[in-house]
């Protein structure tokens, strides 16, 4: 797959103020809308206070308190109040300082550097694991339905494969499932090992892939200041994978992070993408017009909440 990767400079933006605003290049910077002052000190924050390697010595610190010791109160509440609420859809009083650290540390320095791209798109990775797999006579069973893991000394997995109930016995399991789903299939656990991973609280996501007859923006990752919208950051897909859309068309992502309990994850897809279409006109005008087709994905263990008392489990 060497010749069909490539890297691209990609550009990133924010819906602030109810309209797009590049925030890549200098002259993109020196315009957004912030005193030159707290420039300097974002600027800061971001290419020294974010490259850090001891986070451990910030273990007792929340979020907040850290960015405006270091980065100041203007930037905290124009930039990071709402990106921590998008993202986490908790208080920054109730994120960790070290976890939003590493968080942003990963995204900001992303964007200093190019990003890659696979021509012919990322499942070709998928189909090259699988063939390696099946090669060195490995298994790959899919389309089953897990029905109960015994957890002995011998190990023991039942499930349905075509209609037919069987059993894969093994000495070691391995799983990459969320806990929540795991502790309704496994038969027993250690007690106190079962109550750390029932406290891990996880957000859903909702993300609506649109397809559209247009390129309505040419910002990469637009990420939401604003507040009262219904998504959290937007994607045009295309203008990284140049083979996602055909030429003067784009690839939409609009994403949400949100709890399973909330009104939006209750919505059908359609009443989905009809808010969704609705708010986009607001910040992209004719947004909704351009659309020639789209589809809802619905992820509910989207991504673990790292609140303040949040300790990883043992393998």
């Amino acid at each position: 797959l060497d010749n069909k990767f490539h890297r691209k400079k990609v550009r990133q933006g924010f819906v602030f103020q109810g309209s797009v605003k590049g925030f890549s290049s200098p002259v993109e910077i020196l315009s957004f809308p912030l005193p030159f002052r707290d420039k300097l000190k974002l600027a800061k924050f971001i290419l020294f206070d974010l490259k850090q390697k001891d986070w451990n010595r910030l273990k007792d610190l929340n979020a907040k308190d850290w960015v405006v010791q270091k980065a100041g109160r203007r930037n905290f509440e124009i930039f990071f109040d709402q990106l921590i609420r998008n993202k986490f859809h908790s208080s920054p009083e109730d994120i960790s300082a070290p976890w939003l650290g590493t968080r942003f540390a990963k995204e900001s320095s992303s964007f200093l550097k190019k990003f890659g791209w696979l021509e012919g798109g990322v499942s070709q990775i998928v189909d090259s694991f699988e063939k390696r797999i099946r090669k060195d006579g490995g298994k790959i069973i899919r389309n089953a339905k897990i029905l109960k893991i015994k957890n002995s000394k011998t190990k023991e997995i039942a499930y349905i494969e075509n209609g037919k109930r069987k059993i894969l016995k093994s000495d070691v399991i391995v799983s990459t499932i969320a806990p929540k789903n795991f502790l309704k299939l496994i038969d027993r656990m250690d007690g106190k090992l079962r109550e750390k991973l029932e406290s891990i609280e996880y957000l859903s996501c909702i993300c609506a892939c649109i397809g559209l007859g247009n390129i309505p923006v040419n910002y990469y990752w637009v990420n939401v200041l604003d507040k009262g919208l219904p998504f959290s950051v937007f994607f045009n897909h295309s203008s990284l994978y140049e083979d996602s859309a055909p030429p003067g068309k784009s690839v939409v992502f609009v994403t949400t992070y949100l709890k399973s309990r909330e009104k939006l994850w209750k919505m059908s897809d359609k009443e989905v993408m009809e808010v969704y279409k609705k708010s986009m006109d607001k910040i992209l005008s004719g947004f909704s017009k351009g659309i020639e087709w789209w589809k809802i994905f619905r992820i509910e263990f989207a991504e673990a909440i790292y609140s303040m008392d949040f300790v990883n489990p043992p393998v």
